[in-house]
């Protein structure tokens, strides 16, 4: 009888063995997709949005923030306690231009992943700014099974084509699959492209195209409304998969606090929130 257990049990964690190993693909992605709750609220279109989430989404926006800030976001991808990510950067801006630290984790105590990340961006005349970032993703699994670390970098640019029109791009581990040659796991080589435009002081719309090499493309259109200083109001769509998303940010002296939540077509809400401060 209690080998018949034994055996019950040896069954049950090699299927879940299995089954994490399957989740691995989401759980990478889910390491370099966009951060913030603000961001959420607008489906995640992010490349050209200039904000202190810069050193996850677009190292290039770094140069943009003239004060020391940091932030923390939490997203409880699909009701899902296991595929909560939790997210800490924080911003130095020096005299030699401004530095980001990126850190998020998911994950459980049978397979979990770290992220670390340091970014760099800087201003080339009034109208450029470029950054890079140095990624380091950590991938642990439970018992004896092992973990790896996986190096790669990320680098990006933005150019003001006008005072309203804005033109970004970021590519995220475009050597690693070549670096990784001889083994069938890399991380995803993800492109993304998109457009800031600013039709009144308080309104912009943002858009996007992101390519991951292993799928295909997908586009996100956003929307953010300011009510005076103190919050805004977002809302956004994405395409394969299909997301509507909407969001709420208000703003208390040096911290602002942002809300938003993602609804995925098959797989329900991801609700995040994320609280921001900067030194005034």
């Amino acid at each position: 009888m209690i080998l018949i257990q034994l055996r019950h049990c040896n069954i049950i964690l090699l299927i879940n063995f299995f089954t994490l190993l399957h989740f691995n693909s989401a759980y990478t992605q889910a390491a370099f997709e966009p951060v913030g709750a603000n961001i959420g609220g607008m489906a995640k279109t992010s490349v050209a949005v200039k904000n202190v989430w810069a050193a996850f989404n677009n190292p290039a926006n770094l140069s943009d923030i003239e004060n020391i800030a940091a932030a923390v976001n939490y997203e409880n991808r699909f009701l899902v306690r296991e595929m909560g990510i939790s997210s800490i950067t924080a911003v130095l801006p020096t005299g030699y231009g401004v530095f980001g630290l990126a850190f998020n984790q998911i994950g459980s105590n049978l397979y979990s992943q770290s992220f670390v990340g340091l970014a760099y961006g800087r201003d080339f005349g009034e109208l450029v700014r470029a950054g890079v970032r140095l990624n380091a993703l950590h991938t642990r699994l439970s018992e004896n099974y092992g973990s790896r670390t996986d190096i790669s970098f990320a680098a990006g640019f933005n150019v003001d084509l006008t005072n309203e029109l804005t033109i970004a791009a970021m590519l995220a581990n475009p050597l690693h699959k070549i670096m990784a040659k001889g083994s069938d796991e890399y991380l995803p080589a993800i492109y993304r492209l998109g457009l800031h435009y600013k039709i009144e002081k308080n309104l912009f719309i943002t858009a996007e195209a992101e390519k991951d090499m292993r799928y295909k493309p997908s586009v996100r259109t956003g929307i953010e409304y300011k009510i005076k200083e103190f919050a805004a109001v977002r809302a956004g769509i994405s395409t394969n998969p299909l997301n509507h998303a909407f969001g709420f940010g208000f703003n208390f002296g040096s911290f602002t606090f942002d809300i938003s939540a993602v609804r995925h077509e098959v797989l329900g809400y991801s609700p995040q929130a994320s609280l921001i401060w900067i030194a005034k």
